[in-house]
């Protein structure tokens, strides 16, 4: 995952809109859950090409 997937949407929306980025940053960085990460990371780009 790229940064801009976090800071792009950061800068856009703030704190009020959430993106999967986000969300698997947060869960890797603030949660401290790597396999959650992982995995949501995963299903990104399998939900783009479906």
């Amino acid at each position: 995952m790229s940064s801009t997937a976090y800071v792009s949407a950061a800068l856009l929306g703030g704190k009020r809109v959430w993106t999967t980025g986000m969300l698997v940053w947060q869960e890797a960085v603030q949660n401290l859950n790597g396999p959650l990460a992982s995995a949501l990371a995963l299903l990104m780009p399998i939900a783009g090409i479906a």
